[in-house]
């Protein structure tokens, strides 16, 4: 979609995927049809099908899939759409990418490898594997903020060097963290530094109820690359949900581009508006102080299921989390840190 004489600017919707986070993917077969069929017709450029993880991924029913075969079989067996790109989304360490099956034009057409910054190296090399199976690559560094600008031209020299022939390169704010200028300044890094055949993507959460301000920022911003944002349908997402599609189209149709909501409308009338009255995503106090300190709003659920878990009590859990449990959930050492917290509480009021 033309939106000026230098750049491109496409939509990629991720509803079947990071929306499929807040039901546990389990949409059911005519689900995924129709939610595939209404973004086909609403024009988007791309569908990100689900998740590929082998070890908690299913054949049919749910879109997280035991392997992208999974994927052609059950949802993508009733076709393709021209100029539609079908991708899937693979944290690293999930799957192993020697499994997967060349590409062939009844699959999914990319595959989205998601990493954190201690797996970096591996994963970029790992993600060798995926060009070399056919299928486009893109490169999705979860946290972006986590690095800092010499570390993030560092990344990107790397992705320059080694996977050249990538599709797209990310910023991923997994926390919605980022601000407008801090979005910026790490866009004003990749479009100086990422390949220019790359195009640069951005993934935001709406923590701090800032994605659809970052969206609109980047779309005003002058770039040399073409750019991708990603969203999904009335914004369902983990925890405090994503861009939302409907939104997007309208800024992206002012212009120039060719969406159609309408369809989008009725689904969330039909059905994503009462899954979000069975299924709460949004922005609330709890996700924005996941934001706050930086940390993986999935110990938010794990924490609040204790009644003893006050604001208060949550603040004190968040901020003095270790560093290196904060980026990722560990159910195991969440269940150890709170008995301790009221352990060493319980002993303070002995005392």
């Amino acid at each position: 979609m033309n939106t000026n004489s230098t750049k491109h600017i496409q939509l990629l919707d991720c509803t079947l995927r990071d929306g499929g986070i807040v039901i546990d993917f389990n949409f059911g077969e005519a689900r995924m049809q129709e939610i595939k069929h209404t973004l086909e017709v609403s024009g988007v450029d791309y569908i990100e099908c689900g998740y590929i993880n082998e070890l908690k991924g299913s054949p049919k029913g749910r879109t997280c899939f035991d392997n992208e075969l999974s994927i052609k079989n059950s949802l993508l067996n009733s076709g393709k759409q021209s100029g539609v790109g079908y991708v899937a989304i693979i944290d690293h360490n999930t799957f192993t990418l020697d499994n997967l099956h060349i590409a062939d034009n009844t699959g999914i057409d990319g595959i989205r490898y998601a990493f954190h910054k201690e797996d970096m190296r591996k994963a970029l090399k790992e993600a060798q594997k995926i060009i070399s199976k056919g299928y486009d690559l893109y490169i999705q560094p979860m946290v972006s903020v986590r690095y800092n600008d010499e570390e993030f031209k560092e990344m990107i020299n790397v992705c320059n060097s080694e996977l050249s022939e990538a599709k797209a390169f990310y910023i991923v704010d997994s926390f919605g963290q980022m601000d407008n200028s801090l979005l910026l300044h790490q866009l004003e890094i990749a479009d100086l530094y990422v390949n220019g055949t790359m195009t640069i993507g951005f993934h935001g959460h709406n923590n701090r109820q800032l994605v659809y301000s970052n969206a609109l920022a980047m779309v005003a911003q002058e770039t040399k690359h073409d750019l991708l944002l990603d969203s999904t349908v009335m914004g369902m997402g983990k925890g405090a949900g994503n861009l939302c599609t409907e939104l997007i189209m309208t800024v992206l149709n002012e212009k120039g581009g060719n969406y159609y909501a309408n369809g989008i409308y009725n689904l969330i009338d039909g059905y994503i508006a009462g899954l979000q009255r069975s299924y709460p995503w949004g922005y609330n106090l709890d996700y924005y102080l996941s934001s706050l300190y930086g940390c993986t709003p999935s110990y938010i659920k794990l924490f609040t299921r204790d009644d003893r878990v006050t604001t208060d009590v949550l603040i004190s859990l968040l901020k003095n989390m270790p560093e290196g449990k904060k980026v990722a959930c560990d159910k195991v050492f969440a269940e150890k840190y709170l008995t301790e917290y009221f352990n060493k509480a319980d002993k303070k009021n002995d005392n």
